[in-house]
């Protein structure tokens, strides 16, 4: 896992602040959307890359972990990323997200930095993700967060385009 180094001022981009105020549940999360857009209505098109792709993205990093997720699912590519931070005590209430991508794709996160009080529930499972671990929530169900830590939790949040849900549909992606 790359030590990333964030600078304080790319927390406040207009992505980042559109999916806080359009998207309540966020309201403790600020973030770097490298490859994002919001309620972009196809799960399976690819999102823009953002002024913060270049800066954040790392080559090495990103096409080893496609080379992963490919050996484990069998087929499918990366649509969007973002780095999301928690703030110290912050919370993400239960929800279940909504929309065609929440129904067809995966949702990856991968904490970059952690605390053993920042505590993931979903369904009846609770946990606390460790720095690295690569984990595929199921946000179909009633999940939340509680940051119980003095430190900011930071993930970078994969959405996995999961094609073979695709064979079913008459149209496909073309970059």
């Amino acid at each position: 896992l790359p030590n990333w180094e964030f600078d304080e001022q790319d927390w406040n981009n207009k992505l980042g602040k559109q999916r806080k105020h359009k998207l309540t549940i966020f309201r403790h999360i600020d973030s770097i959307c490298l490859q994002w857009e919001y309620a972009k209505g196809r799960p399976h098109k690819k999102a823009e890359k953002t002024e913060f792709y270049e800066k954040y993205y790392n080559k090495r990093f990103f096409e080893e972990l496609e080379h992963r997720l490919l050996d484990f699912y069998g087929h499918g590519y990366i649509i969007s990323l973002l780095f999301a931070r928690l703030k110290p005590q912050g919370k993400i209430e239960p929800h279940v997200d909504g929309g065609l991508s929440v129904v067809h794709n995966r949702d990856i996160h991968i904490p970059v930095h952690t605390d053993k009080g920042c505590i993931f529930k979903v369904g009846d499972s609770i946990r606390h993700i460790e720095r690295g671990e690569i984990v595929e929530i199921d946000n179909t169900v009633t999940h939340s967060v509680i940051n119980d830590s003095d430190k900011p939790r930071i993930h970078l949040m994969v959405e996995w385009c999961n094609t073979d849900t695709y064979n079913n549909y008459t149209y496909e992606y073309v970059d």
